[in-house]
């Protein structure tokens, strides 16, 4: 799946978690962008979709348990 300099991508993953290490420098390769949801928001959809509004987030990738509470939340946010 490629990243063009247009591209933001979410990086939500903690550091520690070891399936994180490709969303550190896949971006890079590329020459997109990267923004950095703050510590705890990745458990809160409305935040995310907050976020991801405000910071034109183009790419996210969720584990399978988030993905129906991330597509619930955007069903009752405006």
């Amino acid at each position: 799946f490629p990243l063009t300099e247009e591209d933001i991508i979410v990086l939500k993953s903690s550091f520690s978690f070891d399936a994180s290490i490709w969303q550190l420098f896949w971006w890079t390769m590329s020459g997109a962008s990267v923004y950095l949801l703050p510590a705890g928001w990745e458990k809160d959809p409305v935040q995310m979709i907050e976020a991801f509004s405000s910071e034109k987030v183009t790419t996210a990738h969720f584990i399978p348990a988030m993905v129906n509470s991330f597509l619930d939340a955007m069903e009752t946010e405006p």
